[in-house]
């Protein structure tokens, strides 16, 4: 099992494809089945993903970080890169592990040839600090018997992920990623399910500040989105759209906040064709 020590942690990563087209990611889990990382290795890419720390086969965690666990991340999925002689690449993930790029973007742009944020948002500011969605996994890991139902219910509400212009490959893949998904929030240790990370950028606390922000910045990005996802909405994706220069906003009519495991083979092409019209690897 590849680990490696890294800001004090050891850290659990995967290494897929080979050549020097590096693209990083971050996310929870490194999941085997239903990813459109693994669909970017087929095209020739090569992938580096990172458990993030707390979760999974990385070193976990049992303080409370607080409004820096998004920088903490960036900050090792960075000095993973780092340590395997990796200066520069494209940074790639989804929900959180988009999270984890918008604070790469913030702290450590340098490293960045491009950025393709699925579902990224960011979360509007509304002055609650921790999303729906997270806090409903917080409350559930109180007892195993919560843990459990919770762990059903959202593995029955995934059930809307597959949608009517979806072929059947894309339906086996999304059926076997979904399984990898149930049993791995099942696994989950006590301190992995109450991580509380709160919504990405918290520092930032007005629409107004995160707007200011977005018009800053210049790494060429691409940005995926789901019209029916209700956590990364669609109103979020747009003000994105429009505040982010150069970037250019993909939005799939029926997909979800899993939109990279529904349409995992589409969205690879799509950051595949953002990487060569932006000549992403010969700037």
């Amino acid at each position: 099992m590849p680990i490696i020590n890294v800001n004090g942690a050891n850290l659990f990563y995967k290494e897929s494809g080979r050549g020097d087209k590096y693209i990083v990611s971050g996310h929870m889990h490194v999941y085997e089945d239903g990813n459109y990382r693994l669909e970017l290795v087929k095209k020739g890419y090569h992938l580096i993903e990172v458990e993030l720390r707390g979760y999974g086969r990385s070193e976990h965690v049992t303080e409370d970080l607080g409004e820096t666990w998004y920088d903490v991340w960036a900050s090792d999925c960075c000095g993973v890169a780092k340590a395997l002689g990796i200066n520069e690449f494209i940074y790639t993930g989804l929900s959180h592990g988009a999270g984890v790029g918008w604070h790469i973007l913030k702290n450590h742009s340098e490293v960045l040839l491009g950025f393709a944020g699925l579902v990224g948002g960011p979360h509007k500011r509304d002055g609650i600090k921790t999303g729906a969605a997270r806090q409903r996994t917080i409350e559930a890991a109180s007892s195993e018997e919560g843990w459990l139902e919770y762990c059903h219910g959202f593995f029955k509400s995934d059930q809307m992920d597959f949608t009517p212009d979806m072929s059947e490959e894309e339906i086996v893949n999304l059926k076997k990623w979904h399984a990898e998904k149930y049993q791995c929030y099942r696994d989950m240790a006590y301190e992995e399910r109450i991580i509380s990370p709160k919504k990405p950028l918290p520092q930032i606390k007005t629409e107004e500040e995160l707007i200011s922000f977005l018009e800053k910045q210049t790494v060429p990005a691409l940005f995926i989105g789901g019209m029916k996802d209700t956590i990364s909405t669609t109103e979020s994706m747009m003000r994105t759209a429009a505040a982010y220069g150069g970037s250019k906003t993909i939005m799939f009519n029926y997909g979800t906040h899993m939109v990279g495991a529904q349409y995992s083979g589409r969205v690879a092409n799509e950051i595949d064709l953002f990487i060569k019209e932006g000549n992403l690897f010969t700037v």
